[in-house]
């Protein structure tokens, strides 16, 4: 996912934490707004990330990663943002020399069903920051 068009997933984003997220009944209607959400959120965290306001980038990424609401999407499109969510808040993280924490989501990936590619990536970057 890349940073393009951040109005608008900055006006979705507003709208859906104005209004509260939407629940829906059916699995694949959720899906699709959890996905709409976690979008929104994604593209708002590389845009502050670019600016380089982790801080900001930090709290998008972890709504993601962390988000309990999120919790019955473990397949599909939502799921990899999660992915890709934890990840980023772990870089970022290591970059803000907040280790304990980083480290903390990098576990969280090698335990995980993402990507081999990201699964790979935190194990090589636990090694390098394990004491």
């Amino acid at each position: 996912i890349r940073a393009e068009r951040p109005e608008a997933a900055s006006f979705i984003h507003r709208r859906i934490v104005d209004l509260g997220p939407e629940r829906s009944d059916d699995p694949d209607h959720q899906e699709l707004l959890d996905f709409v959400f976690v979008t929104a959120s994604f593209l708002l965290g590389l845009r502050a990330a670019e600016s380089s306001d982790h801080a900001v980038a930090l709290r998008h990424f972890q709504v993601i990663a962390d988000g309990r609401i999120f919790d019955s999407s473990n397949t599909g499109r939502v799921f990899l943002v999660r992915c890709d969510a934890r990840l980023n808040a772990a870089q970022l993280l290591e970059r803000m020399r907040r280790v304990p924490e980083a480290i903390r989501y990098y576990t969280d990936l090698t335990h995980s069903m993402c990507a081999g590619t990201e699964r790979h990536f935190a194990e090589e970057r636990l090694e390098h920051l394990a004491p």
